[in-house]
């Protein structure tokens, strides 16, 4: 890979990757990757990449003042059967629908963070479906549909989703039900409040689900009864009242179970009982008298971690 840096400075950064070739003349012809960090691109004319047949990697990011609004299928005519990662963060896009990405069907991540998507029209990702990695934290989202027609349709190998960060979010009944492949799902910073059984439908082989600073207070009965493959949750930094042994019994595969920052939760002798896999719970900053070890009898070789934590009770 040869890399040609053709213009740097505090603001701008543009750097070329091309293809080795034995001749010394370099045109974006046979460049692999281009990554425009910090730009102030405010439109892309249809056709601009045409003729990048070799381009795997286009990095648009942008400096959330003078950059992209707007972006639709012109863009990406000649991109369409080799480009893997599209990089959008940083940009003012607020609308995405399934015409925007113009039959970019190998692509298997796109970043859209820190943009001012409010709403995403269902089916707006429909023909990228060997995407892997979908970035949408830091945006303005408000609610995931679900149903028929839906956001996610046609993302059927999606691995991971990060929603992070859309502070106004609201989930829905099944809003994550075409997700079957889906792993890992990010949605610190989101708010949710409660969580109930309902909004992991058809989140099967999900192993990571980070719920950390989303002012949760309640977490229903078997709230997890879907993420039976969940070997990680994060519920750090919330408002949590208290939790029991049926909060967490449907997660037999946990590994690993943080609850730091959770100041006035009540942890019932029963709660982890049925997460005999259990290799890791963080309890740093629990405000609790004690706690007894009874909560720990099934995982004897438990790391459980709590800086400056009250003592355990025999």
């Amino acid at each position: 890979m040869i890399k040609r840096k053709l213009i740097t400075s505090h603001k701008t950064e543009t750097l070329f990757l091309f293809r080795p070739i034995k001749s010394e003349t370099y045109s974006l012809t046979n460049c692999v990757a281009i990554c425009l960090h910090n730009n102030r691109l405010e439109k892309i004319e249809n056709g601009s990449s045409s003729g990048l047949v070799y381009l795997r990697i286009l990095i648009l990011s942008g400096t959330n003042t003078n950059s992209l609004t707007q972006i639709n299928s012109g863009m990406w005519v000649g991109l369409m059967s080799s480009l893997k990662i599209l990089g959008l963060s940083g940009n003012q896009i607020n609308r995405v629908d399934k015409r925007t990405w113009g039959g970019l069907s190998s692509l298997i991540e796109l970043n859209l963070d820190s943009n001012r998507l409010k709403h995403i029209q269902n089916e707006s990702f429909q023909n990228l479906y060997n995407l892997q990695v979908l970035i949408l934290s830091e945006n303005k989202l408000k609610i995931i549909h679900s149903g028929i027609s839906c956001i996610w349709e046609g993302l059927h190998r999606l691995e991971k989703l990060n929603l992070s960060y859309n502070d106004r979010l609201r989930l829905l009944n099944k809003s994550f039900e075409y997700l079957s492949a889906l792993e890992m799902l990010i949605l610190t910073g989101s708010k949710l409040k409660v969580i109930y059984p309902e909004m992991w439908t058809g989140l099967s082989n999900l192993k990571r689900l980070d719920l950390d600073e989303c002012r949760i207070r309640e977490i229903q009965d078997r709230s997890f009864d879907y993420l039976g493959r969940l070997q990680e949750i994060n519920l750090d930094d919330n408002v949590i009242k208290q939790v029991s042994g049926a909060t967490f019994r449907p997660l037999g595969s946990l590994l690993k179970l943080y609850l730091a920052g959770n100041k006035k939760i009540i942890i019932h002798n029963d709660s982890f009982e049925a997460l005999h896999l259990l290799q890791k719970i963080d309890l740093d900053s629990i405000k609790l008298p004690e706690i007894d070890r009874r909560l720990f009898v099934n995982n004897i070789e438990l790391k459980v971690e709590f800086k400056g934590f009250p003592r355990l009770s025999r």
